[in-house]
C-alpha cells in the first residue's frame, strides 16, 4: 500500500467511526441500514492478508479493500472474502471495494455481500451536516483528484486525441530495447501486451518468468553460486531453488548496475 492510500484509509476510517452522519450516508449508499454501536479498525491482520478497514456492528462486518492510483493485487478480494468466510460467525458479512479508478469486479455469493463504491461518491456523500474533520477530508480529496466523476472533461477529450501519438513514441523506444532485453533475459513479450497494464500507469514489454528460469537454466554456473553464496547453495532444495533465487536476486540487480550508466 502506498502513502497515499494509507493515510486516506486512515482518515476514512476515523471519519467512519466518529461522524455518525457520514457513516450513515454510506451505508445509505450500500443500500443498508445499521443501528447500535460501530468499531472501526485498521490493517487488521489474517492469515490470508490484512484488509485496510474492519467495520463492525453487533450483527454484520464490513471488510473494506482500497486503491486509490492502483488496482487489485493477487487475489486480494479473493482471499478477504475467504476471511469474511472463515471469520465473524453469526453476522451478517460484506465485502468493499473502494477504488478511484474503474476496476469492475464481479463476486457472487449467497452468503456475502460485495458492494464496489468509487472515491467521487464518497466525495458526494460529505457536506455541511458533517463534522469539520469530515469536511476536511472532502476538501484532501478534491486536492488529490478523487472528486471526479464517470463524466468526460476536456482534459480526458484531450488525452485521447493525443494518446495514439504517445504510444507510438512509446513503441519506437521500446523497440530500441528489444535485442538487449532478449540477448539478457531470453523473451520479450508481444506489442500488444504492452498496453495491459496502461491502467496501472505502467507501459512496456516484460519475459515471462518460465523464460527466464530456462535461460537461467542453460548458462548459470552452479559452481560461481556456490563459491560466491554458500549459505544460498547450503540452503537450497533443489537446483531450482538456486536458479529462482539467482534470477531475480543476482541477475536483476546486475542487469540495473550495466544499465545504469552511474553504476559503471
Amino acid at each position: 500500500m502506498s502513502p497515499l492510500e494509507n493515510f486516506t484509509t486512515e482518515i476514512f476510517a476515523y471519519c467512519l467511526s466518529e461522524d455518525v452522519v457520514f457513516r450513515n450516508s454510506f451505508l445509505n449508499l450500500l443500500g443498508r441500514t445499521e443501528l447500535g454501536d460501530c468499531f472501526v479498525s485498521t490493517q487488521k491482520v489474517f492469515n490470508q492478508g490484512r484488509p485496510d478497514i474492519e467495520m463492525c456492528f453487533s450483527d454484520s462486518v464490513y471488510l473494506f479493500e482500497i486503491k486509490i492510483e492502483s488496482l487489485e493485487g493477487e487475489r486480494q478480494l479473493e482471499r478477504y472474502h475467504e476471511i469474511l468466510q472463515e471469520n465473524y460467525s453469526g453476522k451478517r458479512k460484506t465485502l468493499v471495494y473502494l477504488t478511484k479508478l474503474f476496476d469492475p469486479k464481479e463476486i457472487v455469493s449467497q452468503e456475502i455481500g460485495f458492494q464496489q463504491v468509487r472515491w467521487y461518491q464518497i466525495f458526494n456523500l460529505i457536506s455541511t451536516t458533517n463534522l469539520p474533520v469530515t469536511q476536511e477530508f472532502r476538501k484532501f480529496l478534491k486536492n488529490k483528484g478523487m472528486e471526479k466523476s464517470a463524466d468526460f472533461n476536456v482534459h480526458d477529450i484531450s488525452a485521447l486525441l493525443n494518446i495514439h501519438e504517445a504510444i507510438t513514441k512509446m513503441d519506437e523506444v521500446l523497440q530500441l530495447f528489444k535485442p538487449e532485453f532478449i540477448n539478457r533475459f531470453g523473451g520479450y513479450s508481444t506489442k500488444a501486451s504492452r498496453g495491459t497494464y496502461l491502467a496501472n500507469g505502467y507501459y512496456g514489454n516484460y519475459v515471462a518468468y518460465p523464460t527466464l528460469r530456462r535461460k537461467l537454466q542453460r548458462e548459470f554456473d552452479p559452481k560461481l553460486v556456490k563459491e560466491q553464496f554458500p549459505g544460498i547453495y547450503s540452503n537450497a532444495k533443489s537446483m531450482r531453488d538456486i536458479v529462482d533465487w539467482y534470477s531475480f536476486e543476482e541477475v536483476w540487480s546486475s542487469s540495473e548496475n550495466d544499465l545504469d550508466p552511474a553504476k559503471k
